[in-house]
């Protein structure tokens, strides 16, 4: 079945491809990529997985798929208003003052400093054994199951300065990439709060914001050529070619992580199957124990799905909905390894079935065809609630790309506080930010 999943998603890809007029932004096309490509990983060690699909994953992997394409084609078929070139940047793009930037940056420096110093107190408080450089690799597991938490008023202070840093490092990005592809002009010294916040970033000791932050990028980029050059041919393969090209360095940056930043000696093989191919035998293992959880216990409506809006409604009405205690899938087991990466299918399934997983598929595929018809024909009265809604989809691209790894929609679209970050406060400090550290030229 492996061989007909790979087959089926490739032609599916060229027929995305097709229906959106060789256009890149798409968020279904992104998601059947991710799928295609874990799926050739898992092709090509299929020696290390041992195994084969079974015909129902397969299906619904595939099924899956085209009922988010068919949401998509509904959501960017319905008009907002007539097509319209008036959204179009003006060509005499805003600045940023470069006293502005460099305290900007300093910040984001102290931030870094304070949170990785504060990292090494937390590795004294377990009693790791640490040097300067092994920090990340020795608290990464007590990090990512929630232990890292409490560290009082100070560093909960230094937490909202990160978010506010992420937010401000958007609007440098899109300014400096809007400057690179209208006027050509690539002031690398604009870039310096990305650089910042990017180290910000390494203290959070895994690579989940990494591919998110260069998933928000790639929706700048493609949508400024899209939106700003003139459409043809060339334009596409324009954007193709150097997305390819930062795909396959970020894929290096990726992998190389392990080795720089958590001294782990995994045969890079073993750490490909593991974190792409065996994604879907992982999905496969789970089959049959939809609508009973993983501990085959019956749980609550969307007890998987939901748990971010149930955590929310938990901590502001004083509800006991019950969420899962685990902060990470378990391992499954395959012929030459483990993983504990299942696809962005299992929530959606263990919830509600073969039928919910369609069901979800749809409505995502859906949300992000709004989305893409929106930035298309509104007409934008400012830049930020245009970065916003650059932002909220580039998010969306980012659980695309996720897609066949991790099912990073529910943390999103069904999380209450991130859509408060990247709507309302997003909107608030863009407002803000273009008033007091921008100046047009």
């Amino acid at each position: 079945m492996l061989i007909a999943l790979v087959g089926f998603l490739f032609l599916l890809a060229m027929i995305n491809f097709t229906l959106n007029r060789n256009s890149i932004l798409s968020l279904s096309l992104f998601s059947i990529l991710s799928f295609l490509f874990s799926s050739l990983t898992y092709f090509v060690f299929y020696r290390e997985v041992g195994s084969d699909l079974s015909f129902y994953t397969s299906s619904m992997i595939f099924c899956s798929l085209i009922a988010m394409m068919i949401g998509e084609r509904i959501g960017t078929k319905i008009g907002l208003i007539k097509r319209s070139y008036a959204n179009h940047i003006n060509k005499t793009l805003c600045t940023p003052k470069k006293t502005a930037t460099i305290i900007i940056f300093i910040l984001e420096i102290v931030i870094f400093v304070i949170r990785y110093i504060d990292l090494i107190k937390f590795a004294n408080e377990l009693g790791v054994n640490i040097n300067l450089f092994n920090v990340l690799n020795a608290i990464r597991l007590p990090y990512a199951l929630g232990q890292y938490s409490d560290r009082g008023i100070f560093m909960t202070g230094i937490y909202l300065a990160t978010i506010i840093v992420e937010l401000i490092s958007y609007l440098y990005l899109y300014i400096g990439l809007q400057n690179i592809i209208l006027k050509r002009k690539n002031k690398q010294w604009v870039f310096m709060p990305v650089v910042g916040y990017l180290m910000i970033v390494l203290t959070f000791t895994g690579r989940a914001e990494f591919i998110k932050y260069g998933s928000i990028a790639i929706m700048f980029y493609a949508w400024g050529y899209v939106n700003n050059i003139k459409r043809s041919t060339k334009t596409n393969q324009i954007i193709a070619e150097k997305l390819i090209k930062y795909l396959f360095i970020f894929g290096i940056i990726f992998f190389s992580y392990s080795y720089i930043f958590r001294n782990t000696n995994t045969v890079l093989t073993k750490e490909i199957v593991s974190y792409i191919g065996a994604s879907e035998y992982g999905l496969n293992s789970m089959i049959g124990k939809n609508l009973y959880g993983i501990d085959g216990q019956v749980l609550t409506f969307g007890y998987y799905t939901l748990q971010s809006l149930h955590s929310f409604m938990n901590n502001i009405f004083g509800l006991n909905i019950p969420v899962p205690s685990f902060r990470h899938l378990p391992f499954f087991v395959y012929a030459n390894g483990s993983s504990n990466i299942y696809t962005s299918l299992l929530y959606p399934y263990l919830d509600f079935g073969f039928v919910g997983v369609l069901i979800t598929r749809f409505f995502l595929g859906l949300i992000g065809g709004l989305l893409l018809n929106y930035l298309r024909n509104q007409k934008f009265k400012n830049s930020s609630s245009k970065l916003c809604i650059l932002v909220i989809t580039g998010i969306l691209l980012y659980c695309s790309i996720s897609a066949a790894i991790a099912d990073r929609y529910y943390d999103f679209i069904l999380s209450p506080n991130e859509m408060l970050k990247y709507s309302l406060l997003l909107y608030t400090v863009a407002k803000i930010s273009f008033r007091k550290l921008f100046i047009n030229r």
